[in-house]
């Protein structure tokens, strides 16, 4: 079995198989990665056999992947393809290939959260042009990811329903199929009736394309995403992404005073650890908290000299 024209099916049922049969189906978002990623696969292997690649030859790959300078977020995500890649051929296919397991994937990177202040959201939001429906859409399309915290996906899954009825939160289906209820402050709300109101569809759709073509028809995160990398530049600030809002929202939350609890359900996170790594907290934010929950500080004690005998 090849990689080439003749794989292309095994990859095309791995794929399949990961969206709609795995015990924890993929998002489309993932799903694009693993399509990416698969791609780029066949195209390094083209003339071999699944069961004929090796360990070091995995070894070597990412070998090149460090010499040309590569993050190691990036070949952590590639390797992480190829590991469900071949755990699939294995175990889903009963292909002879190599031990998933045996693929070392690099520690990830530890960086600092990417989160906006109050100051870089206010200019990020200040240069969006509402004069424009495209512009209106988008102003419309920040203000709720912002005040639900939600994925691209889940923010133009939405529709407009609850908005036309005043209802401040909604169900929706995020990573896994897992569903979770999102709220809304009268600010966003504002914003997205302001943008249904320039409508003349008959979309269900909360947010839709205004391309000629394909007017009426619901967003996709493509159209939304190229907003985000011209209002950034425009704003001068670092590259902000769908996803840098859904950071904001956390760390903000956190700011004010949420537990990592109630924001680990309001993102729709499993896992408390995930959470916490999106959450921006600073040195003065602890400093703070600290201050605030410490019995130490109420204790009606205070030192006195103490004369030491030698």
């Amino acid at each position: 079995m090849l990689f080439g024209t003749p794989a292309d099916k095994i990859t095309d049922e791995f794929l399949y198989w990961a969206r709609y049969e795995k015990a924890k189906p993929v998002s489309l978002q993932t799903l694009a990665t693993y399509k990416k990623v698969l791609k780029i696969m066949r195209v390094y292997w083209a003339d071999r056999r699944l069961e004929a690649i090796t360990v070091d030859e995995i070894k070597h790959l990412r070998t090149n992947m460090l010499k040309r300078g590569l993050t190691s977020s990036y070949i952590q995500t590639y390797l992480c393809v190829l590991r469900s890649f071949f755990r699939y051929c294995r175990f889903e296919r009963g292909l002879n290939t190599i031990e998933p397991k045996d693929i070392q994937v690099p520690a990830r990177e530890k960086k600092q959260i990417d989160y906006l202040t109050i100051d870089e959201l206010k200019r990020f939001l200040a240069v969006i042009k509402i004069d424009t429906i495209c512009g209106l859409r988008f102003k419309a399309f920040v203000a709720i990811t912002l005040d639900a915290g939600t994925r691209i996906s889940e923010t133009v899954s939405l529709d407009r329903q609850f908005v036309d009825l005043g209802e401040p939160d909604v169900v929706v289906t995020g990573k896994g199929n897992k569903q979770r209820r999102v709220f809304f402050t009268a600010w966003s709300m504002s914003w997205a009736k302001c943008y249904l109101r320039q409508r003349t569809d008959k979309s269900e759709a909360l947010f839709v394309s205004h391309n000629p073509e394909y007017e009426g028809t619901r967003s996709v995160p493509e159209d939304i995403r190229r907003y985000f990398r011209r209002y950034s530049k425009l704003a001068g600030l670092k590259r902000v992404t769908p996803h840098t809002l859904r950071r904001t929202a956390a760390t903000h939350w956190r700011f004010n005073g949420a537990s990592i609890e109630t924001i680990m359900h309001l993102l729709g996170h499993e896992d408390i650890r995930v959470t916490q790594r999106y959450v921006g907290v600073d040195w003065k934010f602890n400093q703070l908290e600290h201050s605030r929950h410490s019995m130490f500080g109420k204790l009606d004690f205070k030192a006195k000299s103490l004369a030491i005998r030698k």
